[in-house]
């Protein structure tokens, strides 16, 4: 994603399971380029499956909430993106909840995590599936 003709963020979509291996393959040899990576079973993604909020209204208002999250999703050129940050409700939880700026100290201990090596073992592996 570029804001203003600057990379802030490098993003991609891992669907079905031959696509997630190879997407592993790379972060194991430490080769992935991405910053974040949607990872989704189905082979063509899962736009508005079991874990998303349920519309209301018919098939003409699931049919258009397809829409929208289709050209979300795939971020074509007819969707303007922003930053985060830029969104009022976002302000709002950083400024009444949060209590801190988007990007400094405190959110960062709230909303980032590390990753950490974990050691093979079988009970490892069999905690992976």
């Amino acid at each position: 994603m570029q804001v203003g003709g600057r990379v802030v963020l490098r993003g991609a979509i891992a669907n079905g399971f031959r696509n997630i291996q190879g997407l592993m393959r790379k972060i194991k040899l430490q080769r992935c380029e991405y910053d974040y990576v949607e990872v989704m079973a189905c082979p063509s993604g899962c736009l508005n499956g079991g874990g998303q909020v349920k519309v209301a209204g018919g098939q003409a208002a699931i049919h258009a909430r397809l829409e929208q999250l289709d050209a979300l999703y795939h971020a074509r050129e007819d969707v303007e993106l922003q930053l985060p940050e830029d969104d009022e409700q976002v302000r709002a939880v950083y400024r009444d909840v949060v209590h801190a700026e988007p990007g400094s100290t405190a959110s960062a201990a709230l909303f980032h995590t590390h990753y950490h090596r974990r050691e093979k073992s079988i009970t490892s592996s069999l905690l992976d599936w």
